[in-house]
């Protein structure tokens, strides 16, 4: 397997080559069959089988899109699409755990363990596009649905691309973005190395091989603010090197998160949390169980299932599921505190009392971090850990650690933002003081770093 710092060393060159081969002013459809062919070349080399299996699906994808080009045939064309590549996923992901339980069926389960590399973004990716140019009447050639599906800064782990939200940049001012590009790679190398691979090196991976009943319960309180550090740290790395590859080559990916630890309630979190997924739930699941007009129960059982799949999509099991259900509860409730707010006086003057924006964040926090307990652990020593972790706030020595992971938090917030104040501030340093950071960092990820793989090159 490609190492990460090679996989970087090797987009910064080709990008680098790309954008000088390219003349300025150029028709940017000469990038697409050249970058088209670097990335299948970068898909049969991480492994053979994900470049076949992308291009079944694109071909796929494509016949479905010409059987729906008839309004006849619309509906026809996209359930066609939708079952060929919902097939593959279910088969290679789900299918031992759906028939683990049925001897009789063991010989049903997919044959191997190799499974294609990101098939999971893939397929919601591909799934999007039809339905978008379908519905929206958006026309895409053969060549950008291509590049679109085996796109290889997004391939394994997204963001998940549409045909709206992925395009060229402007080529006169490509030259420009080739800075903010490496600089965005290096946020995302600095994110994974250091903090992600560090804290699982160090910490988790230990606490976690002793055993969750051989953790003291202050251990447990701290667990799950772990878990969120982490897999934020993890998959937020991997999204700034993604789009600042992406921006090498000349092409613009979607953003994927915005400081979620900072919402105000699991709306809002999903809002920034993974956002190409929560848009690619909203808009192609959700609403579609909602319909036009429906009434509260119908809302709130759309949300659980919506969630609940949404779980099932991070992986085969009943964590995973029941993680998803423990999001659909939380923004049901924030739906019906909602609903609560707008009938109730008292309720709207207890949501604008002083410091009440604080006591949300703090909710939502550890909301969204007990349930990380359900993502990572099996269910039974989830639960476990919850009730450690409960009972080490009945002495002083878990509220300290309560207070550690308020400063985890904190610490989470200096190092979340990528936005214009952020890189202002950085900009207006010396020269030689970004100098020397760079190199202090590179030192330290060079030095430190652990090798681990990305947490979502699972999916």
């Amino acid at each position: 397997m490609m190492t990460l710092g090679l996989e970087v060393l090797l987009a910064c060159a080709a990008g680098l080559l790309l954008i000088h081969w390219l003349p300025r002013g150029g028709d940017p459809g000469r990038r697409l069959w050249p970058m088209i062919a670097i990335s299948a070349a970068v898909a049969a080399y991480w492994q053979p089988r994900t470049l076949l299996a992308t291009l079944a699906l694109t071909a796929a994808t494509w016949l479905a899109l010409r059987l729906a080009s008839t309004p006849s045939r619309r509906r026809l064309g996209v359930a066609f699409g939708v079952v060929a590549l919902l097939a593959p996923l279910v088969y290679y992901k789900y299918a031992a755990w759906l028939l683990a339980s049925w001897p009789w069926a063991r010989g049903l389960a997919p044959l191997g363990r190799e499974v294609p590399l990101g098939i999971s973004f893939t397929v919601f990716r591909l799934i999007g596009v039809l339905m978008d140019t379908v519905n929206l009447r958006i026309a895409v050639s053969g060549g950008e649905l291509l590049l679109l599906a085996l796109f290889f800064p997004t391939l394994r782990s997204g963001p998940i691309t549409t045909v709206q939200s992925f395009g060229t940049l402007d080529q006169d001012r490509l030259a420009d973005r080739v800075v903010p590009a490496i600089g965005r790679i290096f946020l995302g190398l600095c994110r994974k190395l250091l903090l992600a691979n560090n804290l699982s090196t160090l910490i988790l991976t230990p606490w976690l091989r002793s055993g969750i009943a051989a953790l003291t319960p202050e251990q447990c309180l701290l667990l799950p603010v772990l878990f969120g550090l982490r897999v934020y740290w993890d998959f937020a790395g991997y999204t700034d090197i993604a789009i600042g590859t992406a921006s090498l080559f000349g092409y613009r990916v979607p953003e994927n998160f915005d400081r979620p630890y900072l919402s105000r309630n699991l709306v809002e979190f999903w809002r920034r949390w993974h956002i190409t997924l929560s848009e690619w739930i909203r808009l192609r699941l959700f609403m579609k169980l909602v319909g036009r007009r429906s009434g509260k129960a119908r809302l709130y059982a759309a949300t659980i299932v919506s969630m609940a799949l949404c779980g099932l999509w991070h992986g085969a099991g009943w964590g995973f599921l029941l993680w998803g259900v423990w999001h659909g509860a939380g923004i049901v409730a924030t739906h019906v505190f909602g609903d609560l707010q707008r009938q109730s006086e008292g309720v709207r003057r207890l949501a604008a009392a002083p410091g009440s924006d604080a006591v949300a964040t703090a909710v939502t926090f550890t909301y969204v971090h007990l349930g990380w307990l359900l993502f990572f652990l099996p269910v039974d020593e989830a639960w476990l850990a919850a009730g450690s972790a409960l009972a080490a706030l009945s002495h002083a020595s878990g509220w300290a650690w309560l207070g550690l992971m308020t400063a985890a938090g904190a610490v989470e917030y200096a190092l979340a933002g990528s936005g214009p104040a952020w890189r202002e501030r950085w900009a207006a340093l010396p020269a030689a003081a970004r100098g020397a950071a760079y190199g202090l960092l590179t030192w330290a990820m060079v030095v430190s770093a652990q090798p681990e793989p990305f947490l979502y090159f699972r999916f």
